[in-house]
């Protein structure tokens, strides 16, 4: 079989340098399985796939395991030889997004390719990295063969080259499982012409007893896939019904290892699996108690009837039902949430109070100085004094305020601001009632101005000096300060009375020990000593980065949150709360065990952040991918070793 060119794709190994060669012990076979193992190398040799090498470097054995129909198929264990490769980083297609790709065709047509990755040929300076030996010698391929490490993303890559323009159009390709869909069948024969003639055009073959042509439903991906949804694997369920009770941990695992892959077909599978999650704590006896058997019951009777998907479509009504339980709910219960569903394109809209600014400046013979008073929606204060550097009139310094404090907003992303102010004035000036007939204050009054209209929406209001003591008392306070031009100071407030000790009560011990435990810094201290009381840390660079930060957080009711990018909220998380949140997700209750990056997206959308959260999840998933290593016995080698 020629294969596809090698233009198109070509197999490189890429083994690290300083990597020393390993040579595999050779192993016995059982002499009726000789005679067996013979035959299926020689149709290797006949189909031009393997050649014989002397004096390899690398040699992996073989490992015969019998097929359903009780002929054998021979594999080659190539762990030794995949240790020493890197990864290729090439992205394969998810699963769920292209199944939902599928449904909604009228006609589908069900391709596999023919010897799957032996179409793609080996590099030639790797070839012999991949002998192995058999009863007849010792042979390596030509072609790219089953279980080498990154054969599946070399042959993605291939797919994506070959069909560039057709995926997610006419075609969907995961690997060598492809599928041609038409919306309408009376342009499915056109389609697939278009499609038969781009693999004629790159020699890629297809195995004709594993395709299925013109159909309206069909296997793809371990999913049934028909014109009006998705259905599971009747296979898979009939696997999860016949499951006895699990009798250890390893059993329950693999008990939810299945109703993960088919987890969007049960409702609620994490409240059906809790009453299992404490048997898969550390150092708990396994205990199969009545409550287990009555959710393993509960889940078994579900998928007698199990439900049909129907992936979003463009224009139809959608419906999103959201389950949480309130106890691990990152939102306090104390957010109303609005029940009301405005039209079919956006089920909920949340909009956000605006914030208040009050701003103040006073002038005096011996300096001046502003103060500004910000308030989130959350009622958290932000108040700020300036020196001005400069002497000026009253009214600009109450310019000078106002301008220092649209600044401050629009360094802050705020884009709806309610202004209070007690100058009059001022006040009136920007709202266009009064004319600014002095010349001194007509700059101040255009780049006011001007920062007003970068605002989404802005409120101007006048009100009495009394309802604007905060900003008065901050001008004023900035006034009598005697800074220079570089310099700035803290000026901490707090409430306290002082009570005098009286002598009778004074304690007879004259000399006491304190002890305090100086716990690790926690990420979130200074964004909360920030946002509740106005403080900075000492190192520039701190300060610049909470400043640049501290517009995304909230603090309220003693807990810090993050808006996401999609406007939700995020509970920040603690160093211990993090760790809790990786372990549950991962390892939990119909965990998983995902990659580092799946790992921190699925965090993410339980409504949980933190700032090292990223790197975090990469070491945890590796971590614990070290940790469950065990030794292969020979009884799971057909799902560790790879097919020839």
């Amino acid at each position: 079989m020629p294969g596809l060119s090698p233009k198109v794709a070509v197999y490189h190994l890429g083994i690290k340098s300083g990597t020393r060669p390993v040579k595999q012990s050779q192993r016995m076979f059982r002499p009726e399985l000789v005679p067996q193992i013979e035959v299926e190398v020689n149709k290797l040799i006949e189909a031009g796939f393997i050649r014989e090498v002397k004096y390899p470097s690398w040699i992996s054995n073989i490992v015969p395991v019998k097929k359903k129909n009780g002929q054998i198929r021979v594999c080659v264990d190539f762990r030794d030889l995949n240790k020493a490769c890197p990864k290729d980083g090439f992205p394969l297609p998810i699963i769920e997004l292209m199944v939902d790709a599928t449904t909604g065709h009228e006609a589908m047509s069900f391709m596999v390719g023919s010897s799957g990755y032996n179409q793609i040929r080996m590099s030639p300076k790797d070839e012999e990295c991949t002998a192995f030996r058999t009863p007849k010698g010792i042979y390596c391929y030509k072609v790219m063969p089953f279980g080498l490490k990154n054969a599946g993303a070399t042959y993605q890559n291939a797919m994506q080259n070959i069909f560039d323009d057709m995926l997610h159009k006419r075609v969907e390709c995961y690997v060598d499982d492809s599928v041609v869909k038409t919306k309408n069948r009376r342009y499915h024969l056109k389609d697939l012409r278009i499609v038969f003639e781009r693999l004629r055009k790159f020699d890629l073959k297809m195995n004709p007893l594993k395709c299925a042509f013109g159909v309206t439903s069909g296997k793809f991906l371990g999913f049934i896939v028909r014109h009006r949804g998705i259905e599971v694997d009747p296979a898979k369920i009939d696997a999860i019904q016949k499951m006895p009770k699990p009798k250890n941990s390893r059993e329950l695992r693999s008990l939810q290892g299945n109703l993960a892959f088919i987890r969007r077909f049960i409702s609620n599978l994490a409240g059906r699996c809790q009453p299992f999650n404490h048997l898969l704590r550390k150092d708990i006896p396994f205990h199969w108690d009545q409550s287990c058997q009555n959710a393993f019951e509960s889940i078994k009777k579900y998928l007698l009837n199990p439900p049909v998907l129907g992936a979003p479509m463009l224009g139809k009504p959608l419906i999103l039902y959201i389950a949480a339980q309130e106890p691990d709910h990152p939102l306090p219960a104390e957010w109303e949430l609005s029940d009301e569903f405005p039209d079919e394109d956006v089920l909920l809209i949340k909009e956000f109070s605006p914030w208040t600014m009050f701003f103040d400046g006073s002038a005096r013979r011996n300096g001046a100085g502003t103060g500004v008073v910000l308030i989130s929606p959350e009622r958290q204060v932000l108040p700020f004094s300036f020196v001005l550097g400069e002497t000026c009139s009253n009214n600009a310094a109450e310019y000078q305020a106002l301008i220092v404090g649209l600044e401050m907003a629009l360094e802050m992303k705020i884009l709806q601001l309610e202004i209070y102010g007690d100058s009059k004035l001022i006040i009136n000036q920007l709202l266009g009632s009064y004319e600014v007939k002095k010349e001194d204050l007509l700059p101040f009054h255009e780049y006011a101005s001007d920062l007003l209209e970068k605002f989404d929406r802005v409120f101007l209001n006048h009100v009495p000096r009394e309802e604007n003591r905060k900003a008065d008392a901050l001008a004023n306070l900035a006034t009598t300060m005697a800074l220079g031009e570089n310099e700035s100071t803290k000026v901490y407030m707090c409430h306290r009375w002082v009570i005098p000790r009286l002598l009778d009560l004074q304690i007879n011990e004259s000399h006491h020990t304190s002890v305090r435990v100086i716990e690790e810094e926690d990420w979130r201290q200074p964004l909360i000593e920030y946002l509740e009381h106005g403080k900075l840390p000492e190192d520039p660079r701190q300060r610049t980065d909470i400043k640049r930060r501290v517009p995304r957080f909230i603090f309220y009711k003693g807990t810090l949150f993050r808006r996401s990018f999609e406007g939700l909220f995020l509970r920040c998380l603690d160093k211990e709360e993090a760790r809790q949140a990786m372990e549950e997700a991962h390892s939990g209750s119909c965990g998983a065990h995902q990659s580092g990056p799946k790992l921190h997206f699925r965090i993410k959308r339980m409504g949980y952040y933190w700032a090292t959260m990223v790197k975090d999840c990469m070491d945890h998933a590796k971590d614990v991918k070290r940790v469950n290593f065990m030794p292969t016995t020979s009884t799971n080698l057909q799902s560790l070793f790879t097919q020839l």
